[in-house]
């Protein structure tokens, strides 16, 4: 986002993320009132006005401030056809008593950008990649709801949500009261975001997970096929589902060894429902060895698919590695994703 300029007279936000628009626009608002000492807000949607009602509106004198924040959503439903003709005029020599802000998931490129950008500025607002995603959640909690968040917990948030960070925000305030410590600051961890975010979410991780504990290599492999071709599912989200499936698996297996009870356990190592009858018939039989070697061959494929190795490869290799764990769980293949 580039630093406030008074000078400008057009900005567009543009984008497919909606709470990046709203989010700019407010410290938009907030600079442009702190330099001019106050401010008449309108605001219009462009599915259902008038051209000539929006820039009648941006010439015009300002009742209460000085200067005026217009604001048009769904920008691109209105400029468009003979109304962009009327832009570009407005654009051209726009009024010095006024913002005009307009906001859409798309924009139509045209002669009226240079017009723009002489007189304003295009924001760009897409949905950021899961990297930047994290990054901003770690920085949103800290800043807004004083709460810290743990990088793997960042990162199991941010494929959750699908770097959706309008959502991300409002679990972010949800985990933080959650996790409030006696001196009123947070701790986000991975657990605490297992327990809280999302659970239809959550259901739809076990599915893709549960496909991948059948003792048929075939069977995993179409599943994994289907995943990525047909539901369209990012390989990230795909991969970090397989991590989570090795580390539930070998945290049973541990319970187990160690004379425990994993059906009661279950909460600890976030699995309940069928998921957890699944995986604690699959402890009984794992020897922990097996189950670390598989966990090993998790990370070592997501930390190559992270240095440019190919995802989808990486994906199938440990699809049918699944597959021979799950036919013999006592059977250590030796690490690596191989």
């Amino acid at each position: 986002m580039p630093a406030f300029d008074p000078a400008w007279r057009v900005v567009v936000y543009r984008g497919e993320s909606a709470f990046l628009r709203t989010e700019r626009t407010t410290h938009l608002r907030e600079a442009m009132e702190r330099h001019h000492g106050g401010l008449d807000v309108f605001t219009f949607d462009g599915q259902s006005c008038a051209a000539a009602d929006v820039l009648d509106e941006c010439r015009s004198f300002g009742l209460m401030s000085s200067h005026k924040l217009v604001l048009l959503d769904n920008a691109p439903d209105l400029v468009k056809d003979d109304n962009r003709a009327l832009f570009e005029r407005y654009c051209a020599a726009p009024s010095d008593g006024a913002t005009l802000v307009m906001r859409g998931q798309t924009w139509r490129p045209g002669n009226l950008d240079k017009l723009i950008e002489a007189c304003g500025v295009f924001v760009e607002c897409d949905r950021p990649d899961p990297p930047k995603a994290a990054a901003w959640a770690i920085a949103r909690a800290d800043k807004r709801y004083n709460a810290t968040v743990t990088q793997d917990a960042a990162r199991i948030l941010t494929t959750l949500l699908d770097a959706d960070l309008g959502r991300m925000d409002t679990e972010l305030a949800k985990l933080a009261a959650a996790g409030s410590g006696p001196d009123g600051r947070a701790t986000i961890t991975p657990d605490l975001v297992r327990q809280f975010v999302d659970d239809e979410r959550t259901e739809d991780f076990w599915v893709i997970q549960a496909e991948f504990l059948t003792p048929d290599p075939e069977a995993v492999l179409r599943n994994l096929r289907y995943l990525l071709d047909v539901a369209r599912e990012p390989t990230v989200r795909v991969q970090w589902a397989l991590n989570d499936l090795a580390r539930k698996v070998h945290a049973a297996t541990r319970i187990r060894a160690q004379g425990g009870n994993v059906r009661a356990a279950g909460r600890s190592i976030g699995v309940w429902g069928s998921a957890l009858e699944t995986i604690a018939s699959i402890a009984d039989r794992a020897s922990v060895e097996a189950a670390a070697e598989l966990f090993l061959a998790c990370v070592h494929a997501d930390r190559l698919s992270k240095r440019g190795g190919d995802p989808e490869l990486l994906l199938q290799t440990l699809a049918v590695r699944f597959a021979r764990f799950a036919a013999n769980p006592a059977d250590v293949q030796g690490a690596g994703a191989r």
